[in-house]
């Protein structure tokens, strides 16, 4: 195991949900990548509070925001542009016809019927980016955040737990609570004498 490179004397792991890990000492945040391996720690004692988040989904929301734009605006391009297009389709076609050269192929072109299959094209994107939309807003991502103080909004973020089986990571928070609660005990019984002796 990886983790064990990582442990101190005396420390081991309790339970693992995802890229966290719950020893007998701390929180552990381990992540490998391409570019290396990345380690983040927060002591029990530091753990304010460990909540269940309900965020809208904001990327979702943006992306479907931008389809739905492109498709309302190829839409009412559309809509604007076939009146122009066949009136200039029959000028052609009156041309055409005063010219005799109907046997050209393109000279009974309706212009405006080369648009036609565009029409339900923008219609299933502006669809689509209202369905992102919803997506965004009435399936919210659920993740349990560990509460430290001090912490910037950047580092708070990687202390987020999510898109791990549910088993998993109850069994996680479980052990965090247990661990904090033993922490706290530890601090609450130890005498004002033994307090003085720990100060520097």
């Amino acid at each position: 195991m990886v983790m064990e490179n990582y442990l101190v004397e005396g420390e081991e792991i309790l339970a693992q949900a995802g890229c966290f890990y719950a020893s007998n000492k701390r929180l552990l945040r381990y992540k490998k990548h391409l570019k290396g391996e990345e380690l983040d720690d927060i002591p029990y004692s530091h753990i304010t509070s460990i909540g269940v988040v309900r965020n809208t989904r904001r990327g979702l929301i943006k992306a479907g925001v931008i389809i739905a734009i492109i498709g309302v605006s190829t839409l009412l391009t559309l809509i604007a542009l076939k009146p122009a297009l066949k009136s200039t389709s029959d000028l052609w076609s009156n041309a055409a016809g005063n010219l005799a050269i109907q046997r050209l192929p393109f000279a009974g072109l309706d212009l405006a019927s080369l648009l036609a299959p565009l029409l339900p094209f923008s219609i299933v994107i502006l669809a689509l980016g209202v369905l992102l939309i919803g997506l965004g807003v009435f399936l919210p991502q659920v993740f349990i955040q560990f509460r430290t103080p001090g912490l910037t909004s950047d580092t708070e973020a990687k202390f987020r737990l999510v898109g791990v089986r549910k088993e998993a990571s109850l069994n996680l928070v479980r052990t965090v609570r247990q661990q904090s609660m033993a922490k706290e005990s530890e601090l609450t019984n130890v005498r004002p004498r033994e307090i003085e002796e720990i100060k520097p």
